[in-house]
């Protein structure tokens, strides 16, 4: 009985660190995530001012010619 006791007292103690392992291991994936996302964001963002940049050229050379 004093075996079984103890074999579920481990039992449960393994089952908490997974539980701990498991959050952690989500916070990990957001924070992944994140840094995908910023990284995507940025790109957008050259790629945006890029496109004003060229728009504004236009822009210039338009009222240049008128």
């Amino acid at each position: 009985m004093e075996v079984l006791i103890q074999e579920i007292t481990g039992f449960n103690n393994s089952i908490g660190k997974l539980e701990e392992l498991s959050k952690k291991f989500d916070i990990l994936k957001r924070e992944t995530y994140t840094t995908i996302l910023e990284s995507r964001l940025d790109d957008f963002m050259i790629s945006q001012k890029r496109t004003v940049e060229s728009y504004e050229n236009r822009m210039e050379e338009v009222l240049k010619s008128i």
